[in-house]
């Protein structure tokens, strides 16, 4: 080890859950906060650090930024909470009572700088503002403050030398530059999040970001003058220098010391790689005397020093490394473990040898190693249905892994709506009901998949989804016709699925024959070739039946994939069988509160009646008078009534009355999209975005929803991103009718502006989402078919989708989504994109 290397000084046991930020101060204290609901200072006596004070925070509220200021004889502590406040502390406060508690910010405040020589503060948070004041002023009773927005969720913030100029950064991988609260340039390069920044004058500045590089840029011209990359494929969270030194932090507990290179001082070499028990080493700040302070995910702070008489004691290195070799152990068991859930697949190109190889973990997608082995061996994507049927007809884990989200009761004559069935499936929708999917063993599949979409009025895209669902369940039960119910005692049962292979074919998991996928005809295969699994034979690909082949690879024009998904045939509607008795007893009750905008008796009846699946009669002059005066409700009171309202709009006559642009189909749009932006509750948002899906039933509410069409469908696109999934579906639902009817407009008039102001739209609202997980996947297989449908068949478009990067935006949903028939989808959008050249 160089003298010039850091070691180990002391470790402090400082809070029971994870340290997210410290700072020192001129007199040697350590600050901390952490996950715990405190932060503390820590004092250096006896060559120990000990807690000289903390200060607690109200229950939930995690501190995860902090910023310290000396000057003038004081000094202020700026703590950064979850809660989105700033609780401001000096000389004489405590916990209960600090200087200043500031509201600046709605959500959590990630990032907190504190510039001593300008005597500002700047915070950062995930509301996606950044907020800048004086810390002279903030006794005033309204001092200054500069907020700056226009970024995703900020994690990093910092101010240059000079005044007034400005860098944040966060979630959206962009870098930007401002003078006061005017965007000047953005620094475009890293390909993830950027959590740290760090100024070295006012030419230059580095980030840090979660694709583990660290970048040199020229502010003048926006370029990036160097780039680094980390020694370990991980999140970089901290960056701090001293002098010419820099430290970067990272997950696995990695802290990595930088210097600049001797022939090129723009540029960093790795000098040190100190390695910590920590899962996350969250943050990094430098002591007076050149000692190193870290904050651990193990609630430890480490305090690292290149002074021989600061070195920790024996006994504490001897823990630190006990705790390291324990958790090289660990991570090998683990890997251990994993490799053991692991099949390894020979797989042989065309008549060579077995030479690549197929590695599937046990217990997941199938299509995720196929995907990946495709990816890695740079194969045509026509072999990847190929290849996934065969992981799922050789590997039980992956049958497995495919139907865990439905799984079959097993019931003996389940008795359902008064009738009697072999089987009884429960079946959950986007929409949160459970429904029953009802089965007698012999059953055309189709048949009863048909039956069960009609009797809860579901969309008919989901025909085949059930049917493959029944076909999986009973092959997997044996419940086909011919064969004795497996349930209900009897003979055994033989797929009749298998009759046509050939009957010298060995199991491939026994080793005693070679599987060849596809091969269905009844030939004998080579006995001696051995078991794929056992790399004793082969696998080859590009045999396969063509019903095996993504819709990106049947058709001839890449420009028009043809699927149960793309491009839309139909529009989608939310119809009565949403409703239940509840809405309407809602209905009842919140007009009963009503006190100006009371209905009668006959206007409430009139509602009842167009709630009902099959109405017997309409009194349409009723029904407009009853929904004209409840929609004057408040907006805490109008859900009933806005229920009410979207079912109208899919009946003609009404439609025509609230849609048509020559009586009230303005104000119908106006009142729509007044009331969506005025951000009304999860179940109003909802009921909005499908009262205009089902505007698109008729042509008047077709036309209405063309009017001033960039403003709403940004409006409604932005809903797809609600936390709510059932605002999701509703959004995208919308987007998706939109771009149905631009597809059919354009198919008999060239009319491309509104197609290409969409695609504008929907890049502008999602380009900066970076994860599209924990989405409702059919609000994003909806989005998916907007986006497909809107660019289908339409070079012009789909090349101003590509130029705009589309495809980032498709990748990330395709990460959101489980069913390979979702995946498939964003797989077809990106044969799209690669059918033009720019």
């Amino acid at each position: 080890m160089s003298s010039e290397d850091y070691q180990l000084s002391r470790v402090i046991d400082a809070h029971k859950d994870d340290v997210k930020a410290v700072q020192s101060t001129s007199e040697g204290l350590i600050i901390s906060g952490g996950h715990d609901h405190c932060f503390r200072f820590w004092a250096k006596k006896g060559g120990e650090f000990s807690e000289v004070s903390s200060f607690p925070q109200k229950p939930s509220v995690h501190v995860n930024s902090l910023g310290y200021f000396e000057g003038n004889g004081e000094w202020r502590l700026f703590a950064g909470r979850r809660d989105g406040t700033i609780t401001v502390y000096g000389p004489g406060s405590t916990a209960e009572k600090p200087l200043h508690t500031l509201v600046l910010h709605e959500q959590n405040v990630a990032c907190l700088f504190v510039d001593e020589k300008q005597e500002l503060v700047m915070t950062g948070s995930w509301d996606k503002t950044c907020v800048v004041f004086s810390i002279k002023e903030m006794d005033n009773e309204s001092p200054q403050i500069l907020r700056l927005v226009g970024q995703a969720q900020i994690l990093a913030v910092h101010s240059l030398p000079e005044k007034d100029l400005y860098l944040t950064a966060g979630s959206d991988r962009v870098i930007r530059f401002w003078k006061k609260d005017t965007e000047i340039r953005q620094f475009t390069g890293h390909k993830d999040v950027v959590r740290a920044l760090s100024v070295r004058s006012n030419e230059q500045f580095i980030s840090a970001s979660n694709d583990s590089t660290i970048r040199i840029w020229d502010i003048e011209s926006g370029a990036c003058i160097g780039k680094i990359s980390s020694n370990f494929d991980s999140y970089i969270y901290s960056l701090t220098s001293l002098g010419d030194k820099l430290v970067t932090t990272s997950e696995g507990g990695y802290i990595e010391i930088w210097e600049p290179q001797a022939e090129n001082k723009l540029l960093f070499q790795n000098q040190q790689i100190i390695k910590t028990p920590a899962q996350s080493i969250w943050d990094a700040c430098f002591m007076l005397n050149g000692d190193l302070v870290t904050a651990g995910s193990d609630g430890r702070i480490y305090v690292w020093t290149t002074n021989e008489k600061r070195k920790a004691p024996q006994a504490i290195i001897e823990a630190l490394d006990a705790a390291l070799a324990a958790q090289t152990a660990k991570e090998a068991e683990i890997a251990e473990k994993q490799a053991g859930g692991k099949v390894v697949i020979k797989v042989a190109l065309d008549d060579g040898a077995p030479s690549l190889e197929l590695i599937y973990e046990k217990g997941t997608d199938p299509s995720i190693a196929a995907e990946k082995f495709i990816r890695d061996n740079d194969l045509p994507i026509s072999y990847l249905s190929e290849i996934t049927e065969y992981i799922k007809a050789n590997i039980p884990e992956a049958r497995a892994a495919v139907a865990a989200k439905m799984k079959p009761q097993e019931t003996q004559r389940v008795e359902v709506d008064g009738e009697k069935w072999d089987y009884a499936f429960d079946i959950s929708v986007d929409d949160g009901r459970k429904l029953r999917l009802c089965y007698n063993t012999g059953e055309d599949v189709d048949y009863a998949a048909q039956r069960f979409v009609e009797k809860y009025n579901l969309p008919m895209k989901f025909l085949a989804q059930i049917s493959t669902f029944l076909r999986q369940q009973m092959t997997e039960a044996g419940a086909t016709k011919g064969y004795t119910d497996p349930y209900t005692g009897g003979s055994s049962y033989v797929p009749e699925s298998q009759t046509n292979i050939g009957g010298s074919v060995a199991d491939p998991f026994t080793g005693e024959g070679r599987y060849i996928p596809s091969s269905f005809e009844p030939t004998p295969m080579d006995i001696s070739s051995g078991d794929p699994l056992t790399s004793g034979g082969r696998y080859v690909p590009g045999s396969a039946d063509s019903s095996f082949l993504p819709n990106s690879s049947r058709v001839v024009d890449k420009k028009k994939p043809q699927s149960e998904y793309c491009p839309l045939s139909k529009f989608y509607f939310f119809g009565v069988e949403q409703l239940s008795q509840k809405a309407k007893d809602k209905l009842k009750e919140v007009n009963s509160t009503q006190e100006i905008f009371q209905l009668n008796e006959t206007q409430i009846g009139a509602l009842e009646e167009i709630m009902c699946p099959k109405p017997q009669s309409l009194n349409v002059e009723i029904l407009i008078s009853a929904i004209e005066l409840g929609l004057q409700w408040n907006i805490k009171d109008i859900l009933p009534i806005v229920d009410v309202f979207r079912i109208a709009l899919l009946h003609k006559e009404l439609n025509q009355v609230f849609c048509d642009l020559k009586g009230r189909g303005a104000d119908s749009h106006q009142r729509l999209t007044s009331l969506i932006v005025s951000e009304p509750s999860d179940a109003v948002c909802a009921v909005l975005c499908r009262a205009i899906s089902n505007a698109f039933a008729h042509s008047w509410g077709q036309e209405m929803l063309m009017k001033n069409v960039e403003f709403t469908t940004t409006v409604i696109a932005q809903q797809v991103l609600h936390t709510k999934p059932v605002v999701q579906l509703a959004a995208s639902t919308a987007l998706a009718n939109w771009a149905y009817l631009l597809l059919q407009r354009s198919e008999k008039v060239a009319e491309l502006g509104p197609r290409e102001d969409l695609i504008r739209v929907i890049i502008k609202v999602f380009e900066n989402e970076i994860s599209f997980g924990g989405k409702s996947e059919l609000a994003l297989v909806r989005l998916m078919q907007a986006i497909a449908t809107l660019m289908w068949g339409d070079a012009a478009v789909i090349k101003l989708a590509k130029q705009r990067n589309i495809d980032n935006i498709v990748n990330r949903i395709k990460d959101g989504v489980v069913e390979e028939s979702s995946k498939a989808l964003a797989r077809d959008i990106i044969e799209m994109l690669n059918a033009v050249t720019l």
